[in-house]
């Protein structure tokens, strides 16, 4: 039971991190995408020109198409203009009378200019028109530009009712719009039907009683008063400051009372349903497309997972009396998970001792010494051991790596035996991996780190560069975003252990619970059949953490006194010295003790509804 909830409270702690790393991504991403567009976050003052006159002629079509004529008059005030720029967004959104706001993507068809040369591109998911020559600049004064294009909206997205919505003038950046005027041509009469006009996209600011507009047939001629509007934010400025009645009050340019219709004009017209019928498809299928690619390779990863990755049945807990599989005491506490190279390494050295290849010694200001107590004269060239107990390979290199030149060394003056822990680390991550981690588990995981990269890289291509999907599938870009999580916990948990990597980690954990509970009566028989046992298992109690607890057992048992010189082996704190007298390349002490737009200006209002600038 404690094993299973420990696992789903991992499961949670992983799925939390995933969770949290996705959304830094698409803030990180977002900021990016933000940063290459064009700038929606807009400052108040123009680039060097005012809109004198601005009329829009709007064909509407019963298929939601509209044939847009925009003819705009603008007084360039400054030199060094080579024309207009005008943006049209491919996304807006809408709140219609049933106030709810929908996201909802429209085309772009026949963009052009009759007026002036120009050139059509896209940025950030808008149709950018700029007007004018790249030679030549626009004169001084007034000057007439006119743009024609069709804005297919696409079907009628509304249930039990039809609604006409366009974002007439989009953000000319703070430019005051003068002579604002619209002409609407509807495909059939309109009879007590409901028109508003608001300066959002929200139906939040309505402005309809400042827009003068006629309805003759099919046919809606509407033109802003400014005098009108500007009279009523004058009025509401006083009184927001508390103006008395007869006294003066003066509304500056820069407030936002100024009067100036400086944001988008949105009509609305509410009709009955089935006003529109038909309507083309406005959407795309990359979006969805590579929605459903980071699916199926999310499948992919889960079922890799199910096949390659899945635990093997954990064994049963044996009590084992003595190390196993002639495993020494490196390998032991690398394979329970201590990955700690000067722990190991020290480890061997006690090991060394207690079989009695060398003895070591703490002498004055804590310099340690080491002695060889091998029968053979050395031979740096044979370097052949023989004593009583046989030595593992890595017991060799360890050996070899403290006797070079002589037979008694002081650690802290020999200058290369830093080295025994590289190739200690060298030698050990390579038997045990290839024993005890299972190598297919292992690739695969790497085949699930690169799918969980091109999942970010597909959700990013998605979400922010082709972004097409219907918005009634928009929950797609969710579960392809939590996709990312899915794989990245599966790839965490697709390295497993072999099944004698299962078998051998039980045993593991079987010898240090009984090392943990062993009672005296069972020590003293054991110490009875082998005098040494004390000195054999002390290495292995270091690297599994327990030491301590090891040498307490023995406070009231007789043990055979071993030459191993005079280190303190009682205290595990000794250990800690012969390590510290190593002189090592300062670079590599971490690894060996580590623990385990148009124009320079820009301006608010409606973001999503288009507008333009200079250049």
């Amino acid at each position: 039971m404690k094993k299973a909830v420990s696992s789903f409270i991992k499961i949670i702690k992983y799925i939390f991190y995933g969770s949290v790393a996705i959304v830094l991504l698409v803030n990180m991403l977002r900021g990016v995408d933000d940063y290459f567009g064009t700038d929606d976050k807009q400052v108040k003052v123009a680039d060097g020109f005012t809109i004198e006159n601005y009329q829009i002629i709007l064909d509407v079509k019963q298929d939601n198409k509209v044939d847009v004529n925009e003819n705009i008059t603008v007084n360039w005030n400054e030199e060094y203009h080579h024309g207009l720029v005008k943006f049209i967004p491919r996304w807006l959104e809408y709140t219609g009378k049933d106030k709810k706001t929908i996201k909802r993507k429209s085309n772009v068809l026949d963009l052009k200019s009759t007026s002036d040369p120009y050139k059509l591109d896209v940025m950030k998911k808008k149709d950018r028109i700029r007007l004018g020559k790249e030679d030549e600049y626009v004169p001084l004064g007034n000057k007439k530009y006119e743009i024609q294009y069709t804005y297919d909206m696409g079907k009628d997205p509304f249930k039990n009712f039809d609604e006409f919505i366009f974002h007439a003038y989009g953000d000319y950046w703070g430019t005051e719009i003068k002579n604002a005027s619209v002409k609407i041509i509807m495909p059939k009469k309109l009879e007590k039907y409901n028109i508003h006009f608001f300066t959002d996209k929200y139906r939040v600011n309505d402005v309809t009683k400042f827009v003068d507009y006629t309805i003759e047939g099919n046919v809606i001629e509407a033109k802003f008063n400014q005098e009108k509007y500007a009279k009523y934010q004058k009025e509401q400025y006083c009184k927001i400051n508390g103006h008395r009645e007869n006294e003066e009050c003066k509304v500056s340019e820069d407030s936002m009372y100024n009067g100036n219709l400086e944001r988008s004009l949105t009509v609305d017209i509410e009709l009955p349903d089935d006003y529109f019928v038909g309507g083309s498809w406005t959407y795309g299928w990359g979006s969805f497309g590579i929605s459903i690619v980071v699916i199926l390779l999310t499948i992919y990863t889960i079922y890799t997972w199910y096949k390659y990755g899945k635990d093997f049945p954990k064994r049963a807990v044996t009590v084992e009396y003595y190390p196993m599989d002639n495993l020494n005491a490196a390998e032991i506490g690398y394979i329970y998970g201590n990955h700690s190279m000067n722990k190991l390494t020290i480890a061997l050295m006690i090991q060394l001792a207690a079989k009695g290849y060398i003895k070591i010694d703490e002498l004055k200001k804590r310099k340690i010494q080491i002695t060889n107590l091998c029968s053979t004269p050395w031979n740096e060239h044979q370097k052949q051991i023989v004593a009583s107990k046989p030595l593992s390979a890595l017991e060799k290199i360890v050996y070899n790596q403290l006797f070079l030149k002589e037979n008694v060394i002081i650690v802290s003056e020999h200058k290369t035996l830093y080295k025994a822990f590289e190739k200690v680390e060298k030698k050990l991550t390579s038997k045990i991996k290839n024993l005890v981690i299972d190598r297919v588990a292992t690739k695969k995981m790497y085949t699930s780190i690169a799918i969980t990269i091109l999942t970010v890289i597909l959700n990013y291509i998605s979400y922010f560069v082709v972004e097409d999907m219907n918005p009634s599938w928009s929950i797609l870009y969710w579960i392809s975003m939590g996709c990312i999580v899915v794989n990245l916990v599966f790839t965490i948990f697709m390295k497993r252990k072999t099944k004698y990597g299962e078998e051998i980690s039980a045993r593991i954990k079987g010898f240090k619970n009984f090392l943990e509970k062993v009672e005296k009566p069972k020590l003293e028989e054991l110490v009875m059949e082998n005098p040494s046992y004390f000195y054999d298992i002390l290495p292995y109690t270091y690297v599994l953490n327990i030491s301590k607890k090891w040498i307490n057992k023995f406070e009231d048992i007789q043990i055979p006194k071993q030459d191993m010189g005079t280190l303190n082996y009682y205290n595990d704190r000794s250990y800690y010295w012969i390590y510290n007298n190593v002189e090592y390349p300062e670079s590599s002490k971490s690894s060996w003790s580590s623990g385990g737009g148009g124009g320079s200006s820009r301006g608010g209002g409606c973001s999503s509804c288009g507008g333009g600038g200079s250049w």
